[in-house]
Parts: C-alpha cells; structure tokens; sequence
C-alpha cells in the first residue's frame, strides 16, 4: 500500500533500479559503535531501520522484508562448489 509518484504497469515485468548510496563517516561510525556495545549486529541494526521506513510509508504494521540465508547445513554439502542460498521472510 505504498503509494506510488507513477501508474504501476499492467504486467509486472520483474525491472526495478538499484539506489546506490554511502553513509556518512559519522553515521557508520555511530551505528558500528551501537553494534560493538550491544549484541546487535550491523545487519539487524539496519533491518529495523528499514522496519521502520516502511512503518512510516506504508502505516503498516504488518511488514515483511526478504532475505537471502546460507543453507550448508549437511556434513555433505559443506565441501561442494557453489552458492547454496534460500530466501526467508523476515515478520
């Protein structure tokens, strides 16, 4: 429910952009400084924020984010070539 500047297309045709951007020194070295005080990692640290983003756009308190996880959970798959990856949803 995330309301859009453009009409949707009819057909989804699976073609986004990608938004490249840094953080400021300042900013990266305060969130590095909360993960290292507290048994937060970056990553969680920066998917609550994306949480709330997504709060305050959608007014939604119900979201659901993707993410990729390793998955060479068997003795026989730790020694194999490859990229053994699944997708989770993170509620």
């Amino acid at each position: 429910d995330i309301t859009t500047d453009f009409t949707r297309p009819l057909v989804d045709t699976g073609q986004g952009k990608k938004l490249y951007f840094r953080l400021k020194k300042n900013l990266s070295s305060k969130i590095k400084e909360f993960s290292c005080g507290s048994n937060y990692s970056i990553y969680m640290i920066m998917l609550a924020a994306m949480y709330v983003l997504f709060n305050k756009y959608t007014k939604q308190n119900s979201i659901c984010i993707g993410s990729a996880v390793a998955t060479r959970m068997q003795d026989e798959t730790i020694n194999m070539i490859g990229c053994f990856l699944n997708s989770i949803g993170l509620h």
